[in-house]
């Protein structure tokens, strides 16, 4: 029924951070053949000592081709190298903007942001609110608008919002 069907090396692309993944996933699967050694009449499987193994893993034949090993904290003894996925013409792809070698290390001016900014994105809901104005929260959402106040209206504080509307009354 399917025999004219087959997957060939030139048809198929390998996104480029599999090797990564597969190396992890190898870490995990070592550390978990230890443990069944160890633990092959308990059948239980307990945090602490897994991580005590993957700290313990090490290996060299893993697809990325690096040494895997951890440190004492349960860190990678190697560096890394940090992506960011953006867009270039028609299509995506990862371009390198940093690394981490003991220290943090990115170049901002390789960052893309929105509509291909190389400028840093705020990361708040909104810009605070100005003087005789309160936050309003928008609905579904953890963000707010401000609003102004009226010429008879005071701001007063209110256990919901922080702040609501007060009229004056003469």
């Amino acid at each position: 029924m399917y025999s004219d069907e087959s997957l060939s090396s030139e048809s198929i692309v390998q996104e480029g951070l599999v090797p990564f993944v597969v190396d992890a996933v190898e870490t995990f699967a070592r550390a978990i053949q230890r443990l069944n050694v160890t633990k092959s009449q308990l059948g239980i499987l307990k945090g602490g000592e897994l991580l005590t193994m993957i700290r313990n893993v090490s290996f060299t034949d893993g697809l990325t081709g690096n040494k895997i090993q951890f440190n004492e904290n349960g860190d990678g003894m190697r560096g890394y190298t940090i992506y960011q996925y953006q867009k270039k013409k028609d299509k995506y792809d990862y371009v390198t903007i940093g690394k981490w070698d003991e220290i943090l290390t990115i170049n901002s001016s390789l960052t893309r942001w929105r509509n291909g900014s190389t400028e840093l994105p705020v990361s708040i809901c909104h810009e605070p609110c100005r003087d005789g104005e309160i936050r309003r929260k928008r609905p579904g959402d953890c963000c707010w608008d401000c609003q102004a106040c009226k010429d008879f209206e005071i701001i007063a504080l209110d256990n919901q919002t922080g702040q609501r509307h007060e009229q004056i009354r003469l």
